[in-house]
């Protein structure tokens, strides 16, 4: 979680949580505990006009398709997490993440506008 936030050096990582199952499993909470990750409550979930980082993770899906299909399977957790990386350095991907923190303010203010309805981001 660390390594994926990039958040090295901190005593502590705050996180949303979509209260999927996956992810509130008792081996992801025990690894978010040991990784000093804490979770905001009361996160309304699976909230794409509140956790635009949902979109960021179609855009890796499908980079990741997209490496599969010339590369063929990572053979090891290892050359995975080197794919997942290469995305990460990637200039379009940071102008993505850059784009998405620009738009919070706005996607707040229309959601409570909108009463909390889908605001179409």
């Amino acid at each position: 979680m660390r390594k994926a936030t990039g958040a090295h050096g901190f005593p502590t990582v705050y996180g949303i949580q979509d209260s999927h199952k996956v992810h509130t499993s008792g081996v992801s909470m025990r690894n978010a505990t040991e990784a000093r990750v804490r979770f905001l409550p009361n996160f309304p979930p699976r909230s794409p006009d509140l956790n635009p980082i949902e979109n960021l993770f179609a855009i890796l899906d499908m980079y990741l398709a997209k490496r599969y299909k010339e590369q063929g399977a990572a053979d090891s957790e290892p050359a995975f997490m080197q794919r997942v990386d290469d995305f990460f350095a990637l200039a379009s991907t940071r102008d993505h993440i850059r784009n998405m923190l620009r738009s919070m303010p706005t996607r707040l203010q229309k959601c409570i506008d909108l009463d909390g309805f889908h605001t179409g981001y």
